[in-house]
């Protein structure tokens, strides 16, 4: 592994304040570290500084010559400048690359000896990913939701969720060697987080990610650091290995502390006992003992850090049966239906989950049902059941006044007392109690609003993303407290460990209709909707609960939904005119989801061109073209090694990896190699193919041209072939 940089001695201050201190790190390619850590730690700040974006107070930062590096900050701010625009600033880098690339092949088709140095260009222009740049930014683009046709838009158009997946993006796009990301899933729904892990566990630089996201911090990461102000604490592996070992040193730290404490209480019995004897001989005995204890007293008492099973207090559940009842409730802005006659009934004790992507009304939902926000059909209702009393954590107010302080909009539920022990009890500083809930930090407001969710003394919890702005311990003590209460909740989120440690009940908008699904969180994500409960009451016998919410084969359940909407449908009078119209959409979906999970599981079809070498049958198949003419092969053999041919002009480039922990013997790299570079000259209709390997490639076709290349021509293999005669 390649040492990409170093921190030394990493200290920062801010306005006299000290944020980290004595902070030493290492970044090798391959390392992928979650930096974690209370919220005004300095994480930010530590990116910038590792960055070299901003000086540290004392230390140095010390990075590998010419590697590359990108930072994605927490607050995304773009140019106005179109997709396209800022796409070609990204790869400036490639671009030079390639100019200098041309230049050589000039020198070359003139006569010019300069194959070592067009060799080196190559080589910096592969490891760039330079060949793969076109094919690697279609395919990031369209995984971050951007098609070739929004190009043209321009970045400041763009909504928060939209500049922080076109940030991600274009930093990817850089193939940086060292990749710093501070809180990248902000903004991001769920199947963008999941996009966005997929493609950092396959980063292959240094990465650096501050994030409270613990999905991503489990999927990517292969260290966690734990900043304070004395440093960081480095362990290997993803965060629910860090937690444990966190937990079981706390829970050690909690054994010592009471040990100490006895052995204190016994060493000061001692002492008293001994003071009250005359004899010189008790008396030094005391002095010893004394000065014994205060040098304990002076080291400090072992105290653990944090409560991982504090809960915070909420209200008592109210009464059985339904908490609410909503039905025709709708909402359009701007013409388009957001909510459509939607019908919600949310008994007491529910935990109810709305997920779905970025824009799709989960928030407008949310306010519907909360009774903030009024529907468009007059007919709607909205029924709370008797004692039932509901409050809003809303995403941005959070449930606060701007210009009241936290102290006193807490003193309208609370005496000013327990006011002061609600906001310890989420960390909020004493200082900021009595500031305008505007000149709170993020963080700060959305504990204050979990203070004055507690003084409501609520019972139907109405949550909008709870977890933004809040550091991890805080979100584990609101996720431990939400599994457990006897309250009613209903939370929007994208917090995939609070979704399924908390849910009982998963529900989404689409196409502004509520739909529930089945199984937990593993069924939405598979897709195993609940028919509406006037269906399955009446008609429909669908497959039964899933396991623990996992289902075995995810084909049968979705087939026997199928067959259960066709045998409902088979009775044109049971059904009203809108509850078909759904009915047959879900089948059509269903369809469609079935037809993609059997093309998956059918056998991978057999290269399109075919040669054999030494026994060893070696594939290729065009995946790229400049115009209409092939510019890229995928080679596949039964070797664990994976090829490539990419055509630049007149000359094709060869490049082998061996599978990661395979043993590849020498006569397969050559025939790999060989076979390679056949269907590499006929298929790409090149003059010339290079390839730079270790092995010894003679007596083949390829000829020699030093410092481990070897050149392949038409010319020449044609003659080997007996395709042509020439002298």
């Amino acid at each position: 592994m390649v040492e990409l940089l170093t921190g030394q001695g990493l200290a920062l201050y801010r306005q006299d304040t000290l944020l980290f201190d004595e902070v030493d790190l290492v970044v090798r390619s391959g390392d992928r570290i979650g930096l974690v850590g209370p919220n005004g730690s300095g994480k930010s700040s530590l990116l910038e500084v590792l960055a070299e974006l901003l000086a540290p107070s004392e230390g140095r930062v010390i990075r590998a010559p010419g590697v590359r590096a990108s930072l994605v900050a927490q607050n995304v701010d773009l140019p106005a400048l179109s997709l396209f625009e800022l796409l070609q600033q990204a790869q400036t880098h490639l671009r030079d690359l390639e100019r200098q690339l041309r230049q050589e092949e000039s020198r070359l088709a003139t006569g010019e000896d300069r194959l070592e140095s067009y060799g080196s260009l190559v080589e910096a222009f592969e490891q760039a990913g330079g060949y793969r740049a076109e094919a690697t930014t279609k395919s990031l683009l369209s995984a971050f939701g951007f098609s070739e046709t929004s190009l043209g838009r321009y970045a400041d158009t763009l909504s928060r969720g939209e500049q922080r997946r076109l940030s991600l993006a274009l930093a990817l796009a850089t193939n940086p060697e060292l990749l710093f990301l501070d809180e990248p899933t902000n903004h991001l729904d769920l199947p963008a987080r999941a996009t966005l892990a997929q493609f950092l566990s396959g980063f292959s630089g240094g990465l650096i990610l501050a994030s409270h996201d613990r999905f991503i911090l489990d999927e990517v990461c292969t260290h966690i650091a734990e900043l304070s102000g004395t440093g960081v604490t480095i362990t290997r592996g993803d965060y629910s290995t860090f937690r444990l070992q966190r937990d079981h040193l706390r829970s050690r730290q909690i054994k010592l502390s009471k040990q100490q404490a006895r052995q204190e209480t016994r060493v000061h019995n001692t002492v008293e006992q001994l003071r009250s004897w005359g004899g010189s001989g008790a008396q030094r005995r005391r002095k010893r003992m004394e000065r014994d204890l205060q040098k304990t007293l002076d080291g400090g008492s072992i105290v653990p850090q944090g409560n991982d099973t504090a809960k915070l207090p909420l209200a008592s559940p109210g009464k059985p049966g339904p908490a609410l009842v909503a039905t025709r409730i709708s909402k359009r802005y701007g013409g388009q239906a957001v909510v459509l006659d939607a019908a919600v009934r949310i008994e007491s004790g529910d935990r109810m989950a709305l997920l779905g992507p970025n824009g799709s009304g989960k928030t407008t939902l949310l306010r519907l049902l909360a009774g903030d926000l009024d529907s468009d059909d007059h007919r709607a209702e909205r029924a709370l059941s008797q004692g039932t009393r509901p409050h809003m954590f809303d995403q941005r107010g959070r449930g606060l006044e701007d210009d009241a302080t936290t102290l006193v909009q807490l003193e309208r539920w609370v005496s000013r007392e327990r006011a002061h022990q609600l906001l310890a009890l989420v960390s909020v500083p004493h200082a900021a109690r009595s500031s305008p809930v505007r000149e709170l930090s993020g963080g700060q407001r959305a504990r204050a609003g979990l203070a004055f969710l507690m003084a409501s003394e609520a019972n139907l919890l109405f949550l909008d993303e709870p977890g933004n702005g809040l550091d991890l311990a805080t979100i584990e003590t609101l996720e431990e407290t939400l599994a457990d209460t006897d309250a009613t909740v209903v939370f929007a989120s994208h917090d995939r460990h609070l979704v399924e440690r908390v849910a009982t009940r998963i529900i989404s908008l689409e196409e502004g209709e509520v739909v529930e699904y089945r199984g937990g969180f593993r069924g939405y994500q598979l897709g195993i909707r609940r028919l509406e409960p006037e269906a399955a009451a009446e008609a429909v016998t669908v497959a039964g609960e899933l396991p623990n919410g996992e289902p075995e084969d995810p084909l049968e359940l979705l087939e026997d939904e199928l067959m259960a909407i066709e045998d409902a449908l088979s009775d044109p009078g049971l059904w009203s005119g809108r509850q078909r119209q759904r009915l047959e959409r879900r089948h059509r979906h269903l369809i469609a989801d079935l037809s993609r999970r059997y093309d998956a599981r059918l056998p991978q079809a057999r290269s399109r061109f075919q040669v054999r070498e030494q026994g060893l049958d070696i594939g290729a198949d065009i995946s790229e073209f400049e115009g209409d003419q092939p510019s890229r092969l995928e080679i596949t053999t039964a070797a664990p090694l994976t090829a490539t041919v990419q055509r630049v002009g007149e000359i094709g480039h060869l490049r082998l990896a061996a599978t990661p922990g395979s043993v590849v013997l020498p006569w397969a790299q050559v025939a790999v190699t060989v076979g390679a570079a056949r269907l590499g000259i006929y298929l790409l209709g090149i003059t010339a193919l290079q390839v730079q390997t270790d092995q010894d490639l003679g007596p083949t076709p390829l000829r020699a041209a030093g410092n481990g290349w070897w050149l392949l021509t038409r010319q020449h293999l044609e003659r080997a072939e007996g395709w042509r005669r020439d002298a």
